[in-house]
Order: C-alpha cells, then structure tokens, then sequence
C-alpha cells in the first residue's frame, strides 16, 4: 500500500514537473524580451531576438572593447516627443556600452510613426561616422522591408549590417585612453552639441534619424 501510494505521488510529481517545462518553453517562444531587446510593438520573431541578444555575447567575447547593440520597437511616439529625445534618454537611461568607453549602439523604430532612429555612442563614432549609416546600415533594402512592414526583416537586416560594420571595422576600436584625448580635443568645439538635417550630435554620442514613407 504504501509503495503504491508512492508510486502514485512520484507520478503526479512528473506530471507537474512537465507542465512546469513546458509552460517555460511556451513563454520562452512568446516572449518580445531579450537581454538587449525590448519588442514593445510585437514585430519580433524570437529568432531575431536571439540573434541581437548572440551578437552581443560574441562582441563580448571577441572584442577587447565590449560594444554593446540593443534594439527597442514601439508602436507610437510618446505625446510631445520627437524620435531624437525619445532614443537619447531611452539610451542614456539604460546605459547602453561599457561605462567610459560610450561603445554602445541603439536601434529604435516606432512603427505606426514610420519613424526610427540609430543612435552611436561616442566611442564608435569612428566606426559608423556620419554619412556612413544611410549607406552602411540603413540601406536600401531595409527601407524596402519597411515599407512593406516586414519589420522583423528589416530590424535582421540592420543588425547584420550593424555587426558587418563593426566586424571589418574593429581595429578602429578606441581604448578608454583614446577618448579621453579626443574628448579634451573637441571640448568646447561647434562638434559638442549641433542639429543638422537628420544628424543629432550630443556630448558622449550622436544618431541618425529617419522615417519611412507609405510608398
């Protein structure tokens, strides 16, 4: 009796414990989160979350520097926010690169505004200088997907580009010590803080802002 009750509570046990699994594997699967994404809009496929969330354990093991790349969808704007403040608090707020380098990188697309936004920390200025995004990153094939709201395409796409980039264009890291001088250099220059066109420059990074239109 007593072997057969056992038996009985080993068995409910397994069943729970399975239940258990499979409803982590289910969460898994629909989950718009990743370490370095935050899919708001639901536009993301878990593969291109894991793909972000890869690269940056690759740029970390493989790069003296630690670049980090995160990536955020929403759907609209904020009320009396524009694409620019949005991506500059949003990235300062999370701290996106390693802290005295500013080697960072933040993808954001607001869907329905059909507006997005790469903003560049300090320290990879270098390496996705401006004038260099539209033709590097933001290529014409992106927009395609965009236009054709394949948004999960589009955002595989960027961050193919974004690592290409950043792969052929490693050398060009700059150390802590670097930036410091390059700081100390353009202190106080007309580069410190500027508008121009879609080009936003602030004092430890810079972006690039776009949209997209209906045709």
């Amino acid at each position: 009796m007593q072997k057969k009750c056992l038996h009985q509570f080993s068995l409910i046990i397994m069943v729970l414990l399975s239940t258990l699994i499979i409803g982590t594997n289910i969460y898994a699967n629909n989950s718009h989160q990743g370490d370095f994404v935050n899919d708001k809009a639901k536009v993301l496929s878990h593969k291109t979350i894991h793909k972000i969330d890869k690269l940056n354990d690759d740029w970390r093991d493989n790069l003296r520097e630690k670049p980090q790349y995160a990536v955020i969808t929403i759907n609209h704007l904020p009320e009396d926010s524009d694409i620019d403040d949005y991506t500059h608090d949003v990235f300062n707020e999370l701290g996106v690169g390693q802290k005295g380098l500013d080697n960072g990188l933040l993808f954001v697309i607001a869907v329905k505004d059909r507006k997005y936004r790469l903003e560049v920390g300090y320290g990879l200025e270098n390496i996705f200088p401006y004038g260099k995004v539209s033709s590097d990153i933001i290529t014409s094939g992106v927009i395609k997907q965009l236009k054709q709201k394949n948004f999960d395409q589009a955002i595989q796409m960027v961050t193919n580009n974004v690592n290409h980039v950043m792969i052929n264009k490693k050398a060009n890291l700059m150390s802590k010590k670097k930036i410091q001088e390059k700081r100390k250099k353009e202190h106080n220059s007309k580069y410190n803080y500027c508008y121009c066109n879609n080009y936003t420059r602030w004092p430890n990074c810079f972006g690039f802002n776009y949209f997209w239109s209906i045709n």
